[in-house]
């Protein structure tokens, strides 16, 4: 498909956000990128004369969530963190509105969507070489970031945890076979989840291995290919973990002793998931606060050495931060988004099985929020929801249009004057 001037611009634009949005996360600028990157869509929706449209189930859950979070924010502990709280899972949905109701326009394919963040990918990837490679050039980084080591490893894997299956999809698509060199790519991210120092994350690598050959088209795949990188991966993940039976005064090796040497039996997430659930004890309907994490864990921590802005558990941390009712809205909303992508693959006639290399790392990003915060992260999040919404392009549900929007507002209101 050939790309007008326009739809060229847009592309590039949106590139250029992701780029910027991973990059500026947390640091003054984020809020700033993050409302130019909504108004952005915003126009292009005009501009597009795109139409609101989205399942009526997963509309009702999300504006119940928001709804929830606004009520469960007034008994919050800290209101400006309930705020900024409210605003990620609002931003959140008007993503989710812009690219779901994009399908139905037909004005890209998800292929050029799905090329377009390879990209993104591949310029982030640079950042990460450069910062790896030079260390002291990552000094005006802020703590929490994509490119350098977080208390011993790199959130970069759970970018990489998603651009991987999107690598495979790219180099066996015939419609990126002019790119002579296309399966560098392959090869650069597996490298670099190596050097993530993520264990997790590279344990996910190995297990997508095993759902390549039932997706991957035959005519450009060689086995030869997954058994050279299973071996790399797995090797590298029991060196770690060899590794890592030393404490870091006791580390077998000089270099990354952060990284690579944690023991887990000086793991500290089995004290955040108890402090998530004495805050949820303590304050079950309607939580600690959304977004407040950081309070309940200097509330409920029971050593001091303790201590994290997140649970490393996204389900977790909404149930504790939001009480049960948004809790378990939540938990179906994001059961009901994975559910109707099912339902797409099982109906999916794509040649190059695009939509099923995305479930796998969508996937794969899920179980890996059981354990990390990534999805505590808007970079992280918003590309989940983005790619959620591309996948459910070819959903066929009971859809929720602009008149059937007005007209249930229009009883709404009716109904609260009534009364």
């Amino acid at each position: 498909m050939t790309l007008s001037p326009k739809k060229s611009i847009f592309l590039f634009l949106f590139a250029s956000f992701q780029v910027l949005i991973f990059f500026l996360f947390y640091t003054s600028y984020q809020f700033i990128i993050i409302s130019l990157f909504l108004v952005f869509l915003f126009f292009y929706f005009w501009f597009f004369k795109l139409k609101i449209t989205f399942d009526l189930r997963v509309g009702m859950l999300w504006l119940g969530l928001i709804l929830f979070l606004c009520i469960s924010s007034i008994f919050s502990h800290s209101l400006p963190l309930s705020l900024d709280n409210i605003v990620f899972y609002a931003s959140s949905f008007c993503i989710f509105i812009f690219f779901k109701s994009l399908g139905l326009s037909k004005i890209f394919s998800k292929s050029q969507i799905a090329a377009t963040f390879l990209l993104v990918g591949f310029v982030l990837s640079m950042f990460f070489i450069l910062f790896f490679s030079f260390p002291e050039t990552s000094e005006f980084l802020p703590p929490v970031n994509f490119f350098t080591t977080h208390y011993g490893h790199n959130h970069f894997a759970a970018l990489l945890l998603f651009l991987i299956p999107l690598s495979w999809w790219f180099i066996s698509s015939s419609e990126y076979k002019f790119f002579a060199y296309r399966k560098s790519i392959l090869v650069l991210f597996y490298t670099l989840i190596i050097f993530s120092f993520g264990r997790f994350a590279t344990l996910l690598t190995i297990i997508q291995l095993f759902f390549i050959p039932g997706i991957i088209n035959k005519k450009f795949f060689k086995k030869i290919y997954l058994y050279l990188v299973g071996i790399i991966l797995a090797s590298s993940l029991v060196i770690g973990a060899m590794v890592s039976l030393n404490s870091v005064s006791n580390c077998l090796v000089n270099e990354f002793k952060i990284q690579l040497c944690k023991p887990i039996t000086n793991e500290a997430r089995p004290e955040y998931f108890k402090q998530a659930v004495r805050s949820l004890k303590a304050y079950p309907l309607f939580g600690y606060g959304p977004g407040s994490f950081s309070l309940i864990s200097k509330r409920f921590n029971t050593t001091s050495q303790s201590f994290s802005i997140y649970a490393h558990n996204n389900f977790l941390q909404i149930f504790s931060e939001s009480g049960v009712i948004v809790g378990i809205i939540y938990v179906l909303l994001i059961g009901l988004l994975y559910k109707n992508m099912f339902s797409v693959l099982k109906k999916s006639k794509d040649g190059n099985r695009l939509n099923s290399f995305l479930y796998l790392g969508l996937v794969s990003l899920l179980i890996n929020s059981f354990i990390d915060f990534d999805w505590e992260l808007f970079p992280i999040f918003q590309m989940v929801i983005i790619f959620i919404a591309v996948v459910l392009w070819d959903y066929q549900g009971a859809y929720f249009d602009n008149k059937r929007i007005f007209l249930v507002l229009k009883k709404s209101i009716n109904y609260f004057l009534f009364f």
